[in-house]
This record gives C-alpha cells, structure tokens and sequence, in this order.
C-alpha cells in the first residue's frame, strides 16, 4: 500500500481519486467502530451513506418486533428479512481496505466487533440468570431453555441467534482480504455471486449453526465484496442516477417480494434461494438508492453512525419497552386490527432507538471500550 491508512479519507483506494464534495458531511471525523465500517484510521463521513445505515437499523428494530406479538406484521417483516442484513454487508464494504498486513487486519476488526460482541452478549445471560434467582417471574413465558454454562460456552462459540453480525461481519472481512490479494479486484462482482449461489447450497444441506457464525461466511463475504466492487460508482451516485435505481430496484423488489412468499416458491428450495438472493440485492439497490435521494436528517445519520450500539442492544431493548407499552396498552397487541398493531409496532420501535439513542454517548464515553472506540469520546463528538 503506498501510503498509510491514516493518511487517506475512506472513500478512496489505491491512487487517491477526486473526493466527491457534494456527498460529504463535514471534515474529516474518527472512524468509529460503531460505523460498522471495516475502513482504518480517520475517514470522511458521506452523509447519504449513514442515511443508509440509519434506515437499516430502522428495519433492523421493526423487523425484530416478533410476529408471535404483531402476526398482522408478518408479511412485512418477512419482506424486511430479505435485504435489511445484506444491506449492511454492503455499506460495510464500501469502506472496507485490503491495504496493510492480514495480522493488523485481524487485530483491528477483532477490536472493533469481537470485543463488542464479547461485551454486550453478557446481556443474553440476563434472562438465564433471572431464571434463577426469581423462577417464579419467569414460570411460563416463551424462551430458550438452558443452564448458565450452556449459554456461556454458546456465547464464546457464537451459536445463538444473538449479534451474529458481528462474528460474521468479522470473518467476512478476513476473508475478503485473501479473496483480493489472490485474485485482485477485477474479477470481485462473479466471485461474489458465485459464493451467493454456494452459501444457498451450503444453507440447504448443512442446518444447523457452525461456532462463529461460519455458516454465514460465504454470504456475508460477497455481499462485503460487492459494496467493495462497486465503492467508486456508489460513492460517485448523482441523484438522478439515484432515482432511477431507486425507481428501477423498488419494481423488481416488489415483483420477487412477492414471489417469495407463495408458497409453490417457498417449497422448491432452488428457486426460493434464486428468488432470496435477487431480492436481497435488488432491495439494498432500493435502499441505497433512496438514501442518495433524502435528505440528511440529523436523527437518522445519528443512527448511522452509531450502529454498532443500536445493533448490539437492539434486542434487550425492544423487549424492555415491549413490556412498557404492553403494559400501558388496554388491548393486547395480537389482537389489534392490522393498522392498530403496525401503529403500536411503530411506537416500541421509535420508542427503543430514542432510549438507544440517549445511551450512545454515556458508552462513548465511558465504556469505550465496549463499542471498539480507540479512546473515550467527550461528548458531542461525532
């Protein structure tokens, strides 16, 4: 690499290029690991770029409401399920860098997620532990059963369904290094679709969860390797190229929105798997192109850039205030009218990203290290 990671901004590779001016925000501001961004060192902020990744983790939230809860909700988080995460891959890996050695990769991407991903899965063990000093609160309810070792060695291996983005965001990274110093980057867009067509045969035959999340990592590696392919054009999208991608993927992702969910799809495994992978890209075009379009609105870039904490608390959360307002509500979610459970959906979820939101800079800047900062953030720093 010819120069140092700190001495370029995040939008560029190899031979620096023209910054493009009118996508960024501000000056150049220190890469957070709540970025969810693979990008060393100081970068520059592109404003529509955390839009995107405020609205992902809007969906991110919603999507984890539970139909068990809101089942008039299903078909949309259903349709949620099939590009929010991908989307992420993707966003990530237009700030991702093969430059420098694989030992320093590893030992920054560790510090960035592994730690994170250490830190805040001790709050799985909260029901686990409540289960045993009160028994009598919890006799009854939904839950996964198992002892406290059971979930402490689940936890270290990375088996539960909890904040497996970050193993996998993390593997993803490991391997799209070797991916592009073997073969370069011109041949980057078929080698991810290729691992896209190899993760769904994976998926089919092999069901049950590897340690850290190595079931994923076909997958989570070439939606990475995409956003890298196509950084330059993405970082250079004007907003009538924007609209017509937005206007262009929206089409698509309704017409293979809805094929997925009839059930002739759903039963050939093939076919669903086609029609997941191209609904999965088509809705990050969707989103990405939509994103280039809006406005920067403070709230939502907020979120953006402090992914990693809404991420990592997104679940404890969402059910602290699920029990909030299932308390206050008269009627019982399930059985509210479609729009009086996508109305009540709504309000738990704005309601648990503002109480998120009023927790990111006391973890700035007293658990730092919990959310892979290099040092402690005073506040009002971005």
């Amino acid at each position: 690499m010819p120069t140092s990671d700190t001495q370029r901004p995040a939008n560029t590779e190899g031979p620096v290029a023209a910054s493009p001016a009118p996508q960024m925000a501000g000056a150049a501001a220190t890469s957070e690991a709540s970025s969810l961004s693979p990008a060393h060192g100081p970068r520059q902020r592109v404003a529509w770029v955390d839009t995107a990744k405020g609205i992902t983790m809007f969906l991110v939230f919603f999507g984890h409401l539970n139909a068990t809860w809101f089942p008039a909700l299903a078909s949309t988080i259903g349709v949620i399920f099939l590009f929010h995460m991908p989307a992420f891959f993707v966003l990530s890996g237009i700030f991702f860098r093969p430059g420098g050695s694989f030992v320093r990769l590893v030992k920054h991407r560790a510090w960035q997620l592994l730690v994170p991903y250490y830190a805040f899965s001790l709050l799985l063990l909260g029901q686990t532990l409540g289960k045993n000093v009160v028994p009598a609160f919890y006799a009854g309810r939904p839950g996964r059963e198992g002892t406290l070792g059971q979930d402490v060695v689940a936890i270290i291996l990375n088996t539960t369904d909890g904040l497996w983005f970050l193993w996998s965001l993390f593997t993803a990274s490991l391997l799209l290094w070797c991916i592009v110093r073997v073969c370069g980057e011109r041949f980057l867009i078929p080698i991810a679709l290729a691992l896209l067509v190899a993760d769904a045969a994976l998926r089919h035959v092999l069901t049950r969860p590897l340690p850290f999340s190595l079931n994923q990592v076909l997958g989570s590696t070439a939606y990475v390797a995409l956003g890298f392919a196509c950084r330059k054009v993405l970082l250079a999208l004007t907003r009538r190229r924007a609209a017509w991608l937005a206007l262009a993927s929206t089409v698509v992702f309704a017409g293979l929105a809805w094929l997925s969910m009839l059930p002739a799809v759903s039963a050939r495994w093939m076919v669903a798997s086609a029609v997941s992978i191209l609904a999965s890209l088509f809705g990050t075009g969707m989103l990405l192109g939509f994103s280039r379009l809006l406005p920067a609105l403070r709230p939502v870039t907020f979120v953006g850039r402090a992914t990693l904490i809404y991420y990592s608390l997104n679940d404890i959360v969402l059910k602290a205030c699920k029990l909030v307002v299932f308390k206050l509500s008269p009627v019982a979610s399930a059985a509210l009218p479609a729009f009086g459970q996508f109305a009540e959906g709504l309000l738990v979820t704005l309601f648990a990203m503002a109480l998120v939101g009023l927790l990111v800079p006391l973890l700035k800047r007293y658990l730092w290290w919990a959310v892979g900062l290099p040092g402690p953030q005073r506040w009002g720093r971005k």
